[in-house]
């Protein structure tokens, strides 16, 4: 109904292997990243699609879809469920409604507890990571301004964008820089 949505997300019902309901949606669920959501609820414009490929290296489908939607106010949630999210006990990605038990979920919290030290030291490696996200978003919003691929993006939010990435992407680059001195610990 709305031409300047790209990317429509619906809700889903989380269930256990037999399809029992585990009585919580992925909308409500505690999810540590609400703005991210799973490519199998997802939903784009063939036009959104062609503009944001290829997908850049740092970011996975779903999350760089999502990201760029929300960025440009081109992402709407539909609170209805239109499918079940089925939850095998050995699942190998992230249980969403935070199951703590198997394999899987001891090496997710392994790669989480590293991944929250990487964030937290303030390291050159992160501030890298940090840096080639915003680049690849402000790359992104360049390339639709200058192609006038904009057709479905609002060119005021699309100003305010470019303008606060970049401000952003200097700002970890500063950062890199300072860490990179001899001596800061």
């Amino acid at each position: 109904e709305n031409p300047n949505i790209q990317l429509v997300a619906h809700n889903a019902i989380i269930t256990d292997s037999d399809l029992k309901s585990k009585e919580v949606t992925l909308f409500n669920s505690d999810r540590e990243n609400s703005s991210i959501v799973n490519g199998c609820i997802t939903c784009l414009r063939r036009a959104f699609l062609d503009s944001v490929l290829p997908i850049p290296e740092c970011y996975e489908f779903d999350s760089w879809f999502t990201t760029v939607a929300n960025r440009l106010n081109l992402r709407y949630n539909l609170d209805t469920a239109l499918s079940f999210y089925r939850r095998h006990d050995m699942a190998v990605t992230i249980d969403t409604v935070g199951k703590n038990t198997g394999i899987f979920n001891k090496i997710r919290l392994k790669i989480k507890k590293n991944i929250n030290s990487l964030c937290n030291s303030r390291t050159k490696e992160y501030m890298d990571y940090r840096y080639n996200k915003i680049s690849s978003l402000y790359d992104y919003c360049q390339k639709i301004k200058k192609y006038n691929s904009s057709f479905f993006v609002d060119s005021s939010l699309l100003e305010k964008s470019i303008k606060e990435l970049s401000e952003v992407k200097e700002s970890y680059k500063a950062r890199y820089e300072a860490i990179s001195k001899k001596g800061f610990a």
